[in-house]
């Protein structure tokens, strides 16, 4: 899954010293409880689906910026 692909980057890149780059969680999944463990992992932003491309555009902007 997304939330343990963010798990694993996290750790090997804490394990390395290394900065974790953006993520942006998009999951179907938006109980409070899976939005604040992948904000807690590192994600910079989650959204839910069904997303729209201004929110998506919105939201990658934000992360890169």
């Amino acid at each position: 899954t997304g939330i343990a692909l963010l798990q694993n980057l996290t750790r090997r890149l804490q394990e390395a010293e290394k900065k974790t780059p953006p993520v942006l969680v998009v999951s179907g999944y938006s109980d409070p409880e899976i939005v604040d463990f992948a904000t807690n992992l590192g994600a910079g932003g989650f959204l839910a689906k069904p997303i729209n491309d201004v929110q998506f555009l919105s939201t990658v902007r934000s992360l890169i910026h």
